[in-house]
């Protein structure tokens, strides 16, 4: 089912494409369901299970494939849960947790740990067998991010066969850089899913978009686009996972900071996807600070275990406008004033 087209021995778990390739079997699509849903840091059993109620929906659903955000399921950022001993048997455990989920591909966002190190990896999981799995090339080391202090980097191009079209593997940076995506068209890419922890910033959605269009036109490729969601700490994760058209033109786009299940159909003749009859709402730069204040209050406060909060009035703007957003994270009854 999958194939590992630069043979590199970091990846010695890569079946070769004829052990369990569907690929000669030619269908006419195939449906997708990307996860835009939360996954907490460190709850790795949680988060599993999440995934396993996902994956279930999806199918009854018609997806012959789910796809989960990067690094799901431990959760992003991990920072120095990665450097547990415990770690690795954990993941293994959970993974394992899976393999009874039949008649759908899973990838899955995962840290892989063997003796070549520690890896921002996604796992192809289908039918009961792990049937390889993709390392993050490109670790960004600016901002909030600090991946290289805890993944080493990943050398290979990961590409599987599934009913008729060759998928590429990507992970968030690998896609923002020019050189990963045009080897994947370059080894035999039909389509590219990109698994993404994507943190809100101002704007950020639109250049998402060009980025993406950017992208699909220079290397005439299709690109499923995939982001978590929900506050950890002091980031916020804002969704808005699309599905790409090879032309740059946006086929299906989920709503902002929202936990969504978004299908979508990728028909193999055309090599194109279903569009969405309706887009989700669009937000202005006020609405969307807004909302990424009240995704991060809720879910600071509600998985950090607090019954409620209190907030001081002093009958000006600022305290009033921080009893809306509280009001409207937490629910009136959870906000003392």
């Amino acid at each position: 089912m999958s194939k590992d087209t630069t043979k590199d021995t970091d990846n010695p778990n890569l079946n070769s494409s004829n052990e369990t390739n569907t690929g000669s079997k030619s269908q006419d699509s195939v449906t997708f369901a990307l996860a835009q849903s939360h996954f907490l840091v460190g709850d790795i059993t949680a988060n599993a299970e999440k995934m396993r109620a996902l994956a279930l929906q999806a199918r009854e659903q018609g997806a012959d494939v789910i796809i989960f955000p990067e690094l799901a399921l431990l959760g992003y950022p991990p920072q120095d849960l990665l450097l547990r001993p415990s770690l690795s048997g954990r993941v293994k455990s959970a993974l394992s947790s899976l393999s009874d989920i039949d008649d759908i591909v899973m990838i899955v966002g995962y840290p892989h740990v063997d003796h070549h190190g520690t890896f921002n990896s996604a796992a192809i999981l289908h039918n009961g067998h792990q049937k390889g799995f993709y390392h993050k090339q490109i670790l960004p080391n600016y901002g909030v991010f600090d991946e290289r202090r805890y993944f080493d980097k990943g050398r290979n191009q990961v590409l599987f066969d599934y009913k008729g079209i060759t998928i590429g593997l990507l992970i968030c940076e690998d896609l923002w850089e020019k050189g990963p995506i045009a080897e994947l068209k370059k080894q035999g890419a039909d389509l590219v899913a990109c698994l993404n922890a994507s943190p809100f910033e101002i704007e950020k959605q639109d250049n998402r978009k060009t980025m993406l269009a950017k992208r699909s036109r220079e290397n005439n490729l299709p690109i499923i686009y995939l982001n978590t969601v929900g506050g950890q700490d002091d980031l916020v994760f804002d969704g808005g996972s699309m599905a790409i058209q090879s032309d740059g033109s946006v086929a299906h786009e989920a709503s902002r900071f929202m936990n969504q299940l978004m299908l979508t159909t990728f028909d193999v003749k055309t090599a194109k996807f279903d569009t969405q009859t309706k887009a989700p709402l669009s937000l202005s730069r006020e609405s969307e600070m807004y909302q990424a204040l009240v995704v991060g209050l809720r879910d600071y406060v509600n998985l950090s275990g607090f019954t409620g909060i209190i907030v001081g009035l002093s009958g000006g703007i600022d305290s009033a406008l921080t009893l809306c957003i509280a009001v409207d994270a937490l629910g009136a009854d959870k906000v003392y004033a």
